[in-house]
């Protein structure tokens, strides 16, 4: 009886988390109206993200910089994907800090470096590349937005990149990219396997396409429960790739569909206002970077952030001609 509830509570647990994003992009689809509504969810959002960095100082007060296996805050991607959050939406509230809406966030330069550095130290301290990679992505997309409006606030960023680069850069290397790097070329010149590249990953993945390869044409096609053989680790965390994942559990048509929606998000895009266009390429960035090495749609708390700026983009034309326009009058 025990054996059937544990089971049961498993499969009801994988079910939720299996379809939580999809649901949840409907939803967001029926909520989100307009740009006002996206703001209210992303300032709420920016608000939340200070309990998070207080959890971090008590993580730091136990454990100062090593907090890449251990942490009490589930595990240490969280604090990467909401430092990462924190940091593209006060970059997205800088770049429309001259439209005079009421009520809006008001990010200044002190703010933002200030931003930097507590994502910065929180990012060294975990370790994880992706995280590192995904923050390094926004800073550059952030500067070539300013680039195109003021070159005051770029010069400053490239004043903050100089600066750590030469008092920090050997040791950042040293600490957290040197090992990682050094495997990875190991593994292109033969002295380890091919299996041990990306940090083991490609181990799990041989073994779970032999699985997918082995499971049937219908279960490559519409996914692997179609095989009828128990398989959470196909469709679970295991892959360490949500493409993966998607693909395991969809099929190649469900890979293909979501591929597709994602294409037509980035389409869309065009449409949007400058600024908007930052939030929305960023945001989609993220997305596809973290989906080569983790699942950020297993975390609710990203999926709740990445697919209320999905549906942003997928709103109507007329909509977002309307919110072109109302930003030209608030300037």
């Amino acid at each position: 009886m025990l054996i059937l509830t544990t089971t049961v509570l498993e499969l009801t647990n994988y079910f939720i988390k299996l379809t939580y994003p999809v649901l949840l992009f409907f939803f967001y689809k029926r909520f989100i109206k307009n740009r006002d509504d996206v703001i209210g969810v992303l300032t709420v959002f920016l608000y939340s993200c200070l309990v998070i960095f207080g959890w971090y100082i008590y993580d730091f007060s136990q454990n100062l910089m090593d907090q890449r296996f251990v942490t009490s805050f589930g595990d240490t991607t969280n604090y990467g994907f909401y430092s990462n959050f924190a940091v593209i939406i006060a970059f997205y509230y800088f770049l429309r800090r001259k439209e005079k809406v009421p009520g809006q966030f008001k990010i200044t330069i002190p703010k933002i470096f200030i931003l930097l550095i507590i994502a910065g130290v929180i990012l060294w301290s975990i370790r994880h590349i992706t995280s590192i990679f995904v923050f390094v992505s926004s800073l550059l997309l952030f500067a070539l937005y300013l680039s195109r409006k003021d070159l005051k606030p770029l010069f400053f960023i490239l004043i903050i990149f100089i600066g750590f680069s030469q008092v920090f850069g050997n040791v950042f290397y040293s600490d957290v990219m040197e090992e990682r790097i050094s495997k990875e070329l190991e593994v292109i010149q033969g002295d380890r396997g091919q299996t041990q590249a990306l940090h083991g990953r490609a181990s799990r993945w041989t073994t779970l396409f032999q699985k997918y390869n082995e499971a049937g044409v219908v279960s490559k096609f519409f996914g692997y429960p179609f095989s009828g053989k128990p398989g959470l680790e196909m469709v679970g965390i295991t892959p360490h790739n949500d493409f993966l994942r998607i693909l395991f559990f969809t099929g190649i048509i469900g890979l293909l569909l979501f591929l597709a929606f994602l294409l037509g998000l980035l389409v869309r895009i065009k449409i949007l206002y400058w600024s908007d266009r930052f939030l929305a390429y960023a945001i989609l960035a993220l997305y596809c970077l973290y989906s080569v090495t983790t699942l950020p749609t297993f975390y609710p708390g990203v999926s709740n952030m990445i697919f209320v700026v999905f549906a942003f983009i997928a709103l109507p034309k007329k909509i977002h001609g309307n919110e072109i326009e109302k930003s030209l009058n608030y300037r």
